[in-house]
C-alpha cells in the first residue's frame, strides 16, 4: 500500500491526495466507531468504566492509538486505543464480555455494508472521487473488523473466546494471553519477509465481505 501510494504521488499528485485523505478518514471513522461501540455496549450492559474514562463518545481523539493508526496506513490492519471494561460490572458477567468484544468488529462490518449501499444502488458510480472515497472507507472498516476478530491476545477475537469459554479452560487461556502480542508481532514480521501466514488468515474473509458489499 505504501509503495503504490508513493508511485501515485509521483504520477498523479491529486489522486494521491484523495488516496491519502480517504485512508485517513476511513481510519478515523473506523476506529472511532469500533471503540465507541465497545464503550456503548459495556455501558448498556451495566459497566460505566469506559464512560468514567471519557470513552463513551464519538470524539476520535479519545479512541485513536498512534501505533495502531500507523499500522493501518502501512499494512492495512491495525487497532485503536483499548476501551477499558470491567467484566465484573457487566450484568451477565464474563459471558457479557464476549458481547462487548464482538460489538467493535461488528460495528465496522455493519458500517461497511451501509456505506456500500450507495454503490450497489448506483447512486455513486466509478470512476469518481466519491466512489474512491467510499471504497477506501469500506475497505478499512472491513479490515479493522476482521483483523480484530483474530483469536490472538489482545485482540477482540481473544476477548470473545475468553467470554464464551468454560471456566476450566481459563487458566490455559491466561497463559496464552501472555504471549499474544509476541505472536502478533511475529505474524507481522513473517508477512514482511515474504511468509504470508498473516495475509492467508485475513485476506479470504476480507475479500468475502468486500464481495458481499458489492465492490467486486
Amino acid at each position: 500500500m505504501l509503495l503504490s501510494g508513493l508511485d501515485l504521488l509521483q504520477y498523479d499528485p491529486f489522486a494521491w491526495l484523495i488516496h491519502l485523505l480517504s485512508a485517513v478518514t476511513g481510519l478515523v471513522i473506523g476506529i472511532t466507531i469500533h471503540e465507541g461501540s465497545h464503550a456503548a455496549s459495556a455501558f448498556m450492559l451495566g459497566d460505566k468504566t469506559a464512560k468514567h474514562h471519557g470513552r463513551l463518545t464519538l470524539n476520535p481523539l479519545r479512541h485513536l492509538d498512534p501505533i495502531g493508526s500507523i499500522m493501518i496506513l502501512l499494512v492495512g490492519f491495525g487497532w485503536g486505543k483499548p476501551t477499558p471494561v470491567n467484566e465484573f460490572n457487566l450484568s451477565g458477567g464474563r459471558r457479557s464480555s464476549s458481547v462487548v468484544a464482538l460489538a467493535g468488529p461488528s460495528s465496522n462490518i455493519l458500517l461497511a455494508f451501509l456505506l456500500g449501499l450507495p454503490i450497489r444502488l448506483a447512486i455513486i458510480s466509478n470512476p469518481s472521487i466519491s466512489f474512491d472515497f467510499f471504497v477506501w472507507i469500506i475497505w478499512i472498516n472491513v479490515a479493522l473488523g476482521i483483523f480484530n476478530m483474530l483469536p490472538i491476545p489482545p485482540l477482540d477475537g481473544f476477548r470473545f473466546v475468553l467470554g464464551i469459554s468454560p471456566t476450566s479452560v481459563l487458566p490455559v487461556l491466561a497463559k496464552v494471553e501472555r504471549y499474544g502480542p509476541i505472536a502478533l508481532l511475529g505474524l507481522f514480521g513473517l508477512n514482511f519477509i515474504g511468509i504470508p501466514i498473516f495475509s492467508s488468515l485475513l485476506y479470504p474473509p476480507l475479500f468475502f465481505f468486500v464481495r458481499m458489499i458489492g465492490l467486486e
